[in-house]
């Protein structure tokens, strides 16, 4: 029976307001048993304040970690399911060539899967409060003369989530917002990653239920993008077509991580033009 919480000061039941707390502070591991950690100084200013909200990032942005990101060649995408060794943790702080460990010990990521047979860990963000907070620090690292633009991507994804617009209108959206980014910032790396990374950061920034590079049997595919209702499979080229794009999500079978999921499953596939930099064209195409 759902009852009025007194602590976050809305209408939820006891389940409701542990899993929320557990998927925005929860996730931390230090070992290979993979034992729960919640950031402690989260949760102690979630009760204090009575709201879940992500405090540990108001203490500061990453912007040191986000340089050597970018230095590095390391994208927002890769460090979701990045692999290392063990060894590779213990290197030291003092002076930076390897930005991993330095992002896992500062608390950036943590440990999600341990392989024995090759002896690597699989790092990723701990919880919804990191990987919400850092994706938004390095989307106003790349955009930081387009950063109000998030406002309007966000606003559209919710009125996607909440079947306000429709699929096409959110893609009509997502093309006026590339047609604004500035040269300056475009122009450094022209290429799909760009765009992928793009738009990957600002949805994730917005709470997005959205991954990247998820790997398949044959494959990774660009983003997957998780409403209540459908699963939506986003995959971008640049200087091709869309029929090329959907025809990979299909010929791939990237659906097919999915199978379990009982929810439909539509490839988007989106071609950006060289010379408008933005998106030429799309076509969707129900896989599920």
């Amino acid at each position: 029976m759902q009852q009025k919480n007194e602590t976050f000061g809305y209408a939820v039941g006891y389940d409701d307001v542990v899993a929320k707390l557990k998927e925005t502070y929860d996730g931390y591991h230090f070992s290979n048993h993979f034992t729960d950690v919640y950031c402690p100084w989260s949760l102690v200013n979630a009760f204090a304040m009575g709201d879940i909200m992500n405090f540990w990032f108001s203490t500061g942005t990453p912007t040191m970690l986000v340089n050597v990101m970018r230095q590095h060649s390391i994208s927002l995408q890769q460090i979701e399911h990045y692999q290392a060794s063990l060894e590779r943790f213990d290197a030291p702080t003092e002076r930076i060539t390897d930005p991993i460990p330095v992002l896992y010990q500062s608390g950036y990521l943590t440990l999600k899967e341990y392989n024995p047979l090759t002896r690597k860990f699989t790092l990723g963000f701990p919880n919804g409060e990191v990987r919400e907070g850092f994706s938004l620090s390095l989307y106003k690292y790349y955009m930081e003369d387009y950063v109000g633009s998030g406002d309007t991507l966000g606003n559209a994804y919710n009125d996607l989530r909440f079947k306000e617009i429709t699929i096409e209108q959110f893609i009509e959206t997502i093309r006026r917002w590339y047609a604004g980014i500035p040269y300056s910032i475009t122009d450094k790396n022209q290429n799909e990653q760009l765009y992928q990374s793009l738009i990957y950061a600002a949805l994730m920034s917005v709470g997005a239920d959205v991954q990247a590079e998820n790997q398949t049997s044959d494959g990774r595919m660009d983003i997957a993008l998780k409403l209540p209702d459908c699963i939506y499979i986003i995959e971008l080229k640049y200087g091709k077509t869309a029929d090329e794009a959907t025809d990979q999500i299909i010929k791939k079978d990237y659906a097919v991580r999915f199978a379990a999921d009982a929810r439909p499953v539509w490839a988007i596939g989106l071609n950006i033009n060289k010379d408008c930099r933005t998106i030429e064209e799309y076509r969707i195409v129900q896989v599920k």
